[in-house]
């Protein structure tokens, strides 16, 4: 019996469970459904990828195969695991950065997807907010006694409070959250409040893409991979 009829089976038992109304025709509505999700989700992660990877030269040779086969392999199971629109975005971004410079590394991307796969809408808003802060202040002279982070989280909180965070506690606390991917840094400043700035990770990470123009391009609504946008 191969693995895919194994799983199935299970999880006709699982559905069973949790809407006994159907089970009498469960097995034939969830084969269908599964196929029909798992096509669904593929074709949506693969519509982003080819999005992006369409927005400039992909200059990679037959010795990125291998490469190539691991890091789609990984983009197309974050899309089968129902991950969010946005965050397939993000993904897709990195890949069509690596093919757009002609190198493709899986091994960095898959570190990068954990990251990328794990961040909640609202931590994505405020990771690009901090950093669109940052190089705004490393552009011009920073006032005498204020930290970086205090310098970036101040003007991250004009404009993100009230609004997507209904105050600053509630916007510390998804900063504090995201410190856990490490593209934020924590400073705890003499008055032990906890501010945040960008950190040289997300520096990194957005010389290959542009986290704006994902949530630009994946609105409010598609909180989930399989909404409609």
């Amino acid at each position: 019996m191969v693995i895919s009829t194994i799983i199935r089976g299970v999880a006709d038992d699982v559905l069973g469970a949790l809407v006994p109304g159907l089970s009498g025709t469960l097995g034939a509505i969830a084969d269908a459904t599964w196929d029909k999700v798992r096509r669904e989700r593929i074709q949506r992660g693969n519509e982003r990828l080819l999005e992006e990877l369409r927005k400039g030269e992909v200059r990679l040779g037959d010795h990125s195969m291998p490469e190539a086969v691991a890091i789609v392999e990984r983009f197309q199971r974050a899309a089968l695991e129902g991950t969010a629109l946005l965050n397939l975005r993000l993904m897709a971004k990195v890949i069509a950065g690596q093919a757009h410079l002609g190198v493709l590394r899986a091994d960095e991307f898959l570190y990068q997807a954990n990251l990328l796969g794990s961040l909640r809408r609202e931590e994505v808003i405020l990771v690009a907010m901090l950093l669109r802060k940052k190089r705004e202040h490393d552009s011009k002279p920073r006032d005498a006694g204020e930290s970086r982070s205090g310098a970036d989280w101040n003007a991250a909180a004009a404009e993100l409070v009230p609004g997507t965070f209904r105050t600053t506690e509630e916007m510390r606390a998804t900063g504090l959250a995201a410190t856990r991917t490490g593209l934020v840094m924590d400073d705890n400043s003499i008055d032990g409040i906890g501010r945040f700035t960008a950190s040289p990770l997300l520096e990194q990470l957005a010389s290959l893409i542009d986290i704006e123009d994902a949530l630009a391009r994946e609105p409010s609504g598609s909180k989930t991979h399989d909404s409609r946008q």
